[in-house]
């Protein structure tokens, strides 16, 4: 019974050190900042999502070849944007018809996406007009994680699978605990 026990505690251990390994390896490599160049052609966009849960100052600097439009916006917004209606967005926080931008913004919490538009948008008022592809640098700096839209990442639904793998484990071991000691108490039981 003890080296049952044992190895039980031995499995319980390693399973809790190797899904603690890999919570940490995970939040290690987690992006705070993305920096790169890319070519958005005419007619096309580039963005950023960020799923902010706790209050994030987002600082990002976009520079390019030619006058695009840098829009944040909300996740409603995005949709009716990326869906060709009328949108809206965070003008205060958001340069039209510029070759280099740099916006610095707090956000509460919430999605927020960042766009670099090089399409014409006759309903903003002082949006750029497309003068060919654009070669855009960009870096986006947050104390929350940051996605590119076409990367988009659902890490929580692993952290959300690790967290149910290891309460699965713990109540497995509760009850093989309990199910040794009523097998051992019945077994006294019978004498």
């Amino acid at each position: 019974m003890s080296t049952l026990r044992t190895r039980w505690e031995l499995a319980a251990l390693s399973a809790f050190v190797m899904i603690s390994a890999m919570s940490l390896s995970s939040a290690e490599v987690q992006a705070k900042e993305i920096s790169g160049t890319i070519t958005i052609e005419n007619g096309d966009h580039y963005g950023w999502k960020m799923d902010i849960m706790i209050p994030s100052q987002i600082e990002a600097r976009i520079s390019s070849n030619v006058s695009v439009d840098v829009l944040v916006m909300d996740e409603e917004n995005y949709s009716d944007y990326s869906d060709g209606r009328a949108f809206g967005y965070y003008a205060q926080f958001s340069e039209l018809a510029t070759s280099n931008a740099t916006l610095n913004f707090t956000v509460l919490s919430g999605t927020v996406y960042i766009i670099v538009d090089n399409s014409e948008h006759p309903s903003l008022n002082g949006a750029a007009a497309p003068e060919g592809p654009a070669g855009v640098e960009y870096w986006l700096g947050s104390a929350m994680d940051l996605h590119a839209i076409p990367e988009q990442s659902n890490v929580w639904v692993i952290y959300l699978l690790i967290g149910v793998m290891a309460f699965a484990l713990v109540l497995v071991i509760v009850l093989a605990r309990i199910a040794m000691k009523t097998a051992k108490n019945w077994g006294k039981k019978k004498d």
